[in-house]
């Protein structure tokens, strides 16, 4: 009975020293993923000579706490703003979002309320049950000419993915 207490004991210590190791991998891959993503963004920002590559880290965090592809709000930026590079100044606004009139407290403020708007408003609800489908974005976010759009957009985040 001793012994099969002892073993017990030291089965858990070992099942808990796992479940630590493969929590502590867990978190070293999401980090790393993390940092991935952020230089691919980076270097992508930095070919197109957009102000937004000091910022990749953290345009990376905000799309992965709204459950959104990492760069679908960089390429909407880009086709909106050229990576804010094009927008009006005072608004902080590189999404084209009210036609680029709506104030922003600060850029990145600006993709954390545009990635909120793009989860949560009912009209962008159907693109988020399926985010592979940009047209469904499309078809809200630049109705006038959603093709051109969504190529634009596909486009960018593919050049994302493989610069």
């Amino acid at each position: 009975m001793i012994e099969i207490l002892i073993s017990l004991l030291l089965y858990g210590q070992i099942h808990e020293n796992k479940i630590e190791r493969s929590n502590e991998r867990s978190v070293i891959s999401r980090e790393f993923d993390l940092t991935s993503r952020a230089d691919k963004l980076k270097r992508y920002f930095e070919i197109q000579e957009s102000p937004l590559a000091t910022q990749a880290s953290e345009i990376v965090a905000i799309s992965d706490a709204r459950g959104i592809d990492f760069r679908l709000l960089p390429a909407i930026s880009m086709v909106e703003s050229s990576g804010c590079k094009n927008y009006i100044r005072s608004t902080n606004n590189c999404f084209g979002w009210g036609n680029g009139r709506i104030r922003f407290d600060s850029i990145l403020w600006g993709f954390s309320i545009v990635g909120d708007k793009l989860q949560t408003l009912p009209a962008y609800k159907r693109w988020m049950e399926s985010p592979e489908r940009i047209e469904r974005l499309a078809s809200v976010y630049c109705p006038v000419d959603k093709e051109a759009w969504t190529q634009k957009i596909r486009g960018v985040m593919e050049s994302i993915e493989n610069d």
